[in-house]
C-alpha cells in the first residue's frame, strides 16, 4: 500500500511542466525514482481501471520521459542505445500534441546538436547503424520545426547550423561554369581519380585520394532492399516529400550499382534537405540571414559546396530534384529581402549587405543557367529538369532585375528557350540560340510538362523584367521569334501565353500575322488560349502608335461575346484603352454600363465596374463626359449597390465588390462639378455616402470613397442638398474621428465642401457640430495633413460664431508648438514640409480674426 500511495503522489506531479533553469535554458533532469514508481504501478495487483488509465496516460504524455531519453542521444552512450533512443523520440513527437512538442523542442534540439557534432568525422569508419542514427535525428528535427521554434533566434541558428553540416555530406567538386574558382595556392585542386601534385613543405598536408573498394557481392541481397531498409520513413519532413523514384534509385546514371555507403550518404542528404524544406515552408524569412551557408555570394567562393553543387552534379537525381525544390521554397516571398540587392565594384574591405545579396543573385542566375544548359536529357532526368524550371520560375518572379546591371534575365531566358523546340529543327531557332542545343540538334525526350515549365519560367522572367523597369540587355526580338514559331505546332496554346507576356514589354514589332491568326481562330480555341489572346490584344492597345488596330478590335469584340466568363472579364480591361481609338466599332462606355446592368457573373460585373472607374479617371484629365452617359453610369452603380431605398437594412449586392464599386462611383462623382445641370441623383448619392461612412468604419477604402462622393456633390452647391444636412453632418463628425488618417483628411475635405454649400443663411446645429469637430482636429490630430485640411475648411467659413474664442486660442497654441518644434528639429524630415504648410495656414486663420 505504501508503494501504491507513493506512486499516486508521483502521478499527481505528472501534469506539472518540466522545470526549466532560466539562466541555462535547459530542462532540469527529472527524478528517476518518480519515473520508476510510475512504471512499478503497472505491476501492482488489484489496480482499478481508473488508476490504470491514469498511469498509462501519464506515461504516454510525460515530458519528463522525453527529457530523460534525450540524454541517451549524447556521445557518452553506446551507439545501439542512442539508436533506440532516437527511434523512441521520433515515434513520440510524431504522435504527441503540438504544445507538448513545442515544450520539448529546445531540449531535443540541444541534445541532437551535441550528438551529431562529432559523428561527421566518424562516418568513414562507422557502419550502417551510425548512418541510421543520423538519419533518425534529422527526421526528428523535421518534426520539431514550428513557428515558435523559429522565432527563437538562438534555436533557429542551432537548427540551421546542424542542417548545413549534413546537407552536403559526401559531395564533390563540380565542373563547368559553376565549378570552384581556380585554386591560387601551391596545391592545385584535383578531380577524383587523378594524381595529386604538391610542392615544398605543404605536401605534408595534401589529402590523398581515397581508394575505392569494390563491394563484395552478397547472396540473397538486393540493393533496392538495402536502400529501403536504410531510409526510414519520416512522419513529416522526409517521407511525405520523398519522390516516388527515390527508393528504386540504387545505381548511378552510368549503370554501375552503388555500394551501401553511397546509398546511405545520399539518404542523409535527402533527410537534411527535408528539414530545410520544412523550415522554408514554415517561414522562409528566418533563412535569409543564413543564405551564405547554402549559396555562394562571390565567384571566388565556388570552391565550397552550395545548393548548385547538388543540383548540377550530385550522383542521385532525387537529391538534385530535392535540392532545386528546397531552394525554390527558400526563394518564395523573398521580394522584399532581394529588393536591397545592388551590383557595384568597390575596393573596400567591408562588404555591405546589399552588395552581398546582389552577388548572391548574380551567382544564382549564372549557376542555374549553366545547370539548365548542361542537364542530361535522358528520360529519367525529367523530374530533375522540371524542378530546375520551377526554380527558374520562382527566381525570375522575385529577382530585382531593375537594381542589377548584368543581363541576368536574358542569360536565364537564353538557357530556357531551347526547351521550346523539342523537334530539333534548327531552322526555327534564332542563330544566337543554336549553340545551346545538343550536338545532334535533338532532345531525346518529348514531355509536355517540360514545355509548360519552360513557358511558365519565361513568362515569370519577362513579367519581372518589365515590372522592375530593368535597363539591362534583353533580346526581345529573339524571344519573340522563338515563341512565334510555336504557333505552327501542337504547342500553340502555350505559345499565346508567352506572346502575351512579351507584348507587355511594348517592344516595336510586326504583329500583323500573329493578330490575323488570333482573330481568325478566336472562336474555336479553348478558354485558356482566348485569355492569352485577349491579354496580348490589351497590351498592344497600349503601344504608341497602336499596332494592327483593326485586328485588335476584332479580338476584343469577339472576347466580349465569349461564352467563357474569365475571357469576358479580361476583355473589360481593354475597354479603357478603346477611348483613344478613332472610328472604333466598340463604344467602351455603353459596353461597360450594359455589363454592369446585366447583373451577370460576379467576375464580369467586377471587371466592368473597374473599367468604368478607370475610364472616369481618364476623363478627368482628357475632357468631359457626355451628360447622358455620365448619368447612366451613376445610376448603374447606384442600382448595383442597392441604393434605391437607402436605410440601415440596405445591403450590398453580392455581385460586386463594395470597395471597387464605391471607388468607381467616386471617380464618376469627381466629374459632377464640371456639369452644367444637376440631376435628381444627387440626393441618392448623399444618402449612399452618409450610409457608407457610418456603416463601414472598419473599411478604410469604402469610407474614403464615401467622403469623396460627398465632396463632389456639395461642390455642385445644389439647392436640394440642404435637406440632407443633418445626416451628412453626423457622418462627417464620425469620419473626422476615424482611426485612419486617410479617412480623416477626406472627411475634412468633405466638411469644407459641406460648409461652403450650407453657408447661406443662419448657422444651424449641423454646421456648428462640424465646425467644432474641425477645430478639435486642428488642435490635436496626429497627422499634419489632416490638420492642414481642417484649417482649410475653417478658413472657408466666414464666421465661427460661438467657437471664435476657442479657435483663436487653439491657433495660438498650435503656432507656438509648431514653431518650437521646427526650430529644434523635433519633426521628422518627411513631415517637415507639411508642418511648414500648417504654420502658414494657422497664421492665415489668425490674421482674419480681430484682436
Amino acid at each position: 500500500m505504501q508503494a501504491l500511495e507513493s506512486a499516486r503522489r508521483a502521478i499527481e506531479q505528472l501534469g506539472l511542466e518540466v522545470p526549466v533553469d532560466a539562466e541555462s535554458q535547459h530542462a532540469v533532469r527529472p527524478d528517476s525514482d518518480a519515473l520508476h514508481l510510475r512504471l512499478e504501478c503497472l505491476q501492482l495487483p488489484e489496480q482499478s481501471e481508473e488508476d490504470l488509465v491514469l498511469i498509462l496516460r501519464a506515461i504516454r504524455d510525460a515530458e519528463a520521459i522525453v527529457v530523460a531519453v534525450a540524454r541517451l542521444l549524447l556521445p557518452d552512450n553506446p551507439l545501439p542505445v542512442r539508436g533506440q533512443a532516437a527511434g523512441c523520440l521520433l515515434q513520440y513527437i510524431s504522435i504527441c500534441k503540438a504544445d507538448a512538442r513545442q515544450r520539448t523542442a529546445p531540449v531535443l534540439l540541444a541534445s541532437i546538436s551535441k550528438a551529431l557534432g562529432p559523428i561527421k568525422f566518424q562516418l568513414a569508419t562507422g557502419g550502417q547503424r551510425l548512418y541510421r542514427f543520423v538519419s533518425t535525428c534529422l527526421r526528428i528535427l523535421a518534426v520539431l520545426v514550428s513557428q515558435t521554434l523559429l522565432n527563437d533566434e538562438d534555436q533557429c541558428r542551432t537548427l540551421v547550423g546542424v542542417v548545413a553540416a549534413w546537407v552536403f555530406t559526401g559531395t564533390q567538386a563540380r565542373s563547368g561554369l559553376a565549378s570552384p574558382a581556380p585554386n591560387k595556392s601551391r596545391i592545385p585542386s584535383t578531380t577524383p581519380g587523378a594524381s595529386q601534385l604538391s610542392f615544398g613543405v605543404m605536401s605534408a598536408f595534401a589529402q590523398q585520394s581515397p581508394q575505392k573498394r569494390t563491394p563484395r557481392p552478397r547472396q540473397n541481397s538486393d540493393a533496392s532492399t538495402s536502400a529501403r531498409s536504410i531510409s526510414l520513413a519520416s512522419s513529416r519532413g522526409g517521407s511525405e516529400n520523398r519522390l516516388s523514384d527515390s527508393e528504386s534509385e540504387t545505381e548511378s546514371e552510368a549503370g554501375q550499382p552503388w555500394d551501401r555507403q553511397q546509398v546511405a550518404r545520399y539518404s542523409l542528404r535527402l533527410d537534411a534537405l527535408g528539414v530545410l524544406q520544412t523550415v522554408a515552408a514554415t517561414d522562409a524569412r528566418v533563412l535569409h540571414k543564413h543564405w551564405h551557408l547554402f549559396l555562394a555570394d562571390s565567384p571566388f567562393l565556388r570552391n565550397r559546396p552550395t545548393f548548385f553543387s547538388l543540383i548540377e552534379s550530385d550522383p542521385s537525381r532525387t537529391v538534385r530534384t530535392r535540392a532545386a525544390l528546397t531552394l525554390k521554397c527558400m526563394l518564395e516571398g523573398s521580394e522584399a529581402f532581394l529588393a536591397i540587392a545592388e551590383e557595384r565594384t568597390t575596393k573596400a574591405a567591408f562588404t555591405s549587405l546589399s552588395r552581398q545579396v546582389g552577388e548572391t543573385v548574380v551567382e544564382m542566375h549564372l549557376s542555374l543557367a549553366h545547370c539548365l544548359e548542361q542537364t542530361p536529357t535522358a528520360v529519367g532526368q525529367i523530374e530533375a529538369h522540371l524542378a530546375q524550371l520551377s526554380l527558374a520560375e520562382t527566381l525570375g518572379r522575385v529577382a530585382p532585375y531593375g537594381r542589377l546591371q548584368r543581363p541576368l534575365a536574358w542569360a536565364l531566358s537564353k538557357a530556357i528557350i531551347p526547351l521550346l523546340h523539342q523537334d530539333g529543327k534548327l531552322s526555327r531557332l534564332p542563330a544566337c540560340l543554336i549553340r545551346n542545343l545538343p550536338a545532334d540538334g535533338h532532345f531525346v525526350y518529348a514531355d509536355s510538362r517540360l514545355l509548360q515549365g519552360a513557358i511558365f519560367a519565361l513568362c515569370a522572367i519577362t513579367h519581372r523584367q518589365i515590372a522592375t523597369s530593368s535597363k539591362a540587355l534583353f533580346e526581345w526580338q529573339a524571344l519573340l521569334s522563338a515563341a512565334t514559331t510555336l504557333l505552327h505546332t501542337d504547342k500553340e496554346p502555350r505559345a499565346w501565353q508567352l506572346l502575351s507576356a512579351i507584348a507587355e514589354s511594348q517592344t516595336p514589332a510586326d504583329w500583323s500575322s500573329t493578330l490575323d491568326r488570333a482573330a481568325a481562330k478566336f472562336g474555336t480555341v479553348a478558354a485558356e488560349t482566348q485569355l492569352a489572346q485577349v491579354s496580348l490584344a490589351t497590351s498592344l492597345l497600349r503601344l504608341e502608335p497602336p499596332a494592327a488596330r483593326q485586328n485588335v478590335l476584332l479580338i476584343v469584340s469577339q472576347a466580349l461575346q465569349s461564352p467563357y466568363t474569365i475571357v469576358v472579364a479580361a476583355a473589360c480591361a481593354a475597354l479603357s484603352f478603346l477611348q483613344a481609338c478613332d472610328h472604333s466599332s466598340i463604344d467602351p462606355w455603353t459596353t461597360a454600363i450594359a455589363l454592369v446592368a446585366s447583373a451577370g457573373s460576379n467576375d464580369i460585373t467586377r471587371a466592368a465596374v473597374r473599367a468604368i472607374g478607370v475610364m472616369a479617371k481618364d476623363h478627368q484629365r482628357d475632357g468631359q463626359l457626355p451628360e447622358q452617359v455620365h448619368e447612366a453610369a451613376i445610376l448603374a452603380l447606384l442600382a448595383l449597390l442597392d441604393c434605391d431605398t437607402p436605410s440601415e437594412s440596405a445591403t450590398f449586392d453580392a455581385t460586386a465588390d463594395a470597395g471597387e464599386t464605391t471607388w468607381s462611383l467616386a471617380n464618376l462623382c469627381d466629374l459632377l462639378p464640371s456639369r452644367a445641370t444637376l440631376s435628381y441623383s444627387n440626393t441618392r448619392l448623399l444618402d449612399l455616402a452618409s450610409l457608407l461612412a457610418v456603416r463601414d468604419e472598419d473599411d478604410e477604402q469604402i469610407a474614403s470613397n464615401a467622403f469623396r462622393i460627398m465632396t463632389s456633390v456639395y461642390k455642385c452647391r445644389a439647392a436640394t442638398v440642404a435637406a440632407e444636412a443633418t445626416s451628412t453632418s453626423a457622418a462627417l463628425c464620425i469620419g473626422m474621428k476615424h482611426s485612419a488618417a486617410k479617412v480623416r483628411w477626406n472627411a475634412c475635405i468633405a466638411a469644407s465642401a459641406f460648409l461652403g454649400a450650407t453657408s447661406v443663411g443662419e448657422p444651424t446645429s449641423s454646421t456648428q457640430s462640424v465646425i467644432k469637430t474641425l477645430i478639435d482636429r486642428l488642435a490635436q490630430d496626429s497627422s499634419y495633413k489632416v490638420r492642414i485640411h481642417a484649417a482649410n475648411a475653417v478658413i472657408a467659413v466666414s464666421s465661427t460664431t460661438s467657437y471664435e474664442q476657442e479657435l483663436v486660442q487653439v491657433c495660438r497654441t498650435a503656432l507656438e508648438q509648431l514653431e518650437a518644434q521646427l526650430s529644434t528639429y523635433e519633426i521628422a524630415n518627411r513631415e517637415r514640409a507639411h508642418a511648414e504648410v500648417l504654420v502658414k495656414r494657422v497664421k492665415t486663420l489668425l490674421s482674419r480674426r480681430p484682436n
